[in-house]
């Protein structure tokens, strides 16, 4: 199922790999404020989480990739960037 959630998902433009919790937790709330809906990449076993997920154990060597929908990329990043 994974597979089929990676490959079919809206979800398409990676805008931003966050490095640790602390740096992910930041851009989230960032995009959430704003409105933009995206999905997460975690370490995990490269399960799709939605923002509303609980977060894996914290770590800072956990890499984040943050993937939002091709018409939200540019909103994306003004959020995350302000």
């Amino acid at each position: 199922m994974r597979w089929f959630s990676r490959f079919f998902s809206s979800h398409k433009c990676l805008v931003y790999i966050a490095i640790g919790h602390e740096a992910y937790a930041r851009v989230a709330a960032k995009l959430q404020q704003h409105g933009v809906s995206f999905r997460t990449k975690s370490p995990l076993g490269n399960v799709w989480q939605h923002a509303s997920n609980t977060l894996p154990p914290r770590s800072e060597l956990f890499t984040y990739e943050i993937y939002v929908k091709p018409e939200d990329e540019a909103k994306a990043h003004q959020a995350i960037h302000r």
